[in-house]
């Protein structure tokens, strides 16, 4: 098996984490750390999914096409890593967790 069909796994994997994390419901994040999250597992798993394609040669495309897409698919890596390093940034990758006896008093 090829190295980078185990990679597009892992990204699949990895984005799949971040789905079920935006739905953790013991930790308050602002609005758009949760579309952010939503939007960087849809956007991984997508990619993942292509990278596949072409790595198992289920498409054939010519050599100038396959280089494009190929160029596009890092692009969208870029685009995952960033919005992954904005959450960190801002401190909304982890959250903030809530407390029962919190929401109790709320």
């Amino acid at each position: 098996m090829n190295i980078s069909i185990i990679l597009d796994f892992v990204i699949i994997a990895c984005a799949l984490v971040f789905a079920l994390e935006s739905f953790e419901v013991k930790r308050m994040r602002a609005r758009w750390a949760k579309r952010g999250i939503v939007l960087i597992s849809v956007i991984g798993v997508v990619r993942g999914i292509m990278g596949i394609i072409l790595d198992t040669g289920f498409c054939i495309l010519s050599d100038n096409i396959e280089v494009k897409v190929d160029r596009i698919l890092d692009c969208i890596a870029g685009i995952i890593i960033g919005l992954i390093i904005s959450l960190i940034l801002s401190r909304e990758l982890r959250g903030v967790q809530i407390n029962a006896e919190n929401k109790e008093n709320n």
